[in-house]
């Protein structure tokens, strides 16, 4: 059953020809230094600037998969296209590491990133998200807070009038919206939520992302069935929801955030994994679809990217320590 946490309300039917997955070795022996990603702030400015500079290099660089727009435009593309095979199914989480570990590649290969990739440990802002660091209104080092517009609702499309009016992103242009071809600003409007208990709604709906609350997910005895649905219809949605705007449908890697909030995500599983690692880097189970389709999801499993980077096997991302992906938190 999905929940208020359903940010993607545009699902699109979407065939294509599956082509055979990489199976990426389950370990690898020349992983012997992982990189060592790294929250935002903790980042000095320069590296920062680093950064953002060259998120702003992707969208100047020609479209990977031969469309009329730009390789930034690509990742909310192919994760539209793909909405419903990941989200709310066993994949969304090994899926998401791919996908970001596919963005990191082209930050660094095409535009020359060579410092930490960072994440957004939106914990530390439980309760004063609106005064995030994260959200700075620097034009070099920010990526801007609330939208000029004010809230949008996820119940209906964008308007697309709810332009981010600081930050270094105040001038990007992005192509797509939901399943439309649609150029417009970034996007945000903020909100204190959706949930039916109004004690969840309060400061951005924090108390589904205190630093109590995550910490009392990754040190839990859950699977990885149980782990997965709560931190996808937890905190991952509401850290969507409230920043609303381009967060909200299925092409929410339009807002340069969603990297840094995904990294998180990822950082969060790998936390669970680590509590016992010998039995959570193989423990994958749930549903391979979304309802009423009953199969279940197998480590053997394809995760598909449409020509973004290479199709990999569940299998090759339960692990970062390999030659494949090589970091940790």
């Amino acid at each position: 059953m999905k929940t208020i946490f359903e940010y993607s309300v545009w699902v699109l039917a979407f065939g294509t020809s599956l082509s055979h997955a990489t199976v990426l070795p389950r370990q690898q022996s020349s992983c012997t230094a992982p990189a060592q990603r790294t929250e935002w702030r903790s980042l000095p400015v320069v590296q920062r600037e680093e950064y953002i500079s060259a998120v702003q290099c992707l969208a100047s660089k020609p479209s990977k998969l031969g469309l009329n727009s730009t390789l930034y435009d690509d990742f909310p593309y192919v994760h539209n296209q793909l909405n419903s095979q990941i989200h709310f199914v066993a994949s969304f989480l090994p899926w998401h590491r791919w996908f970001v570990h596919i963005y990191e590649t082209a930050l660094r290969s095409e535009c020359g990133y060579t410092s930490p990739m960072p994440f957004w440990d939106w914990t530390l802002d439980a309760g004063h998200m609106r005064d995030s660091p994260v959200l700075s209104n620097s034009s070099t080092s920010g990526f801007g807070g609330d939208g000029s517009g004010g809230f949008v609702s996820p119940s209906r499309p964008n308007p697309l009038t709810s332009c981010i009016s600081t930050g270094a992103f105040t001038n990007l242009t992005v192509a797509y919206y939901a399943g439309d071809a649609r150029p417009h600003c970034i996007n945000r409007g903020f909100t204190d939520g959706f949930d039916e208990d109004p004690e969840m709604n309060k400061d951005m709906m924090a108390a589904w992302y205190t630093p109590a609350a995550i910490k009392n997910l990754t040190e839990s005895n859950h699977d990885f069935e149980n782990f997965w649905d709560a931190l996808e219809n937890g905190p991952h949605g509401a850290i969507h929801n409230v920043l609303g705007g381009d967060m909200v449908p299925a092409t929410s890697p339009n807002d340069p955030l969603f990297i840094m909030h995904h990294c998180q995500i990822d950082r969060l599983w790998w936390l669970w994994q680590q509590e016992d690692a010998s039995v959570r880097n193989r423990d994958y189970s749930g549903r391979k679809n979304q309802e009423p389709d009953e199969t279940p999801a197998a480590l053997g499993d394809s995760l598909q990217f449409l020509g973004l980077g290479t199709d990999v096997t569940v299998e090759s991302v339960m692990t970062t320590e390999t030659d494949s992906l090589c970091y940790k938190y």
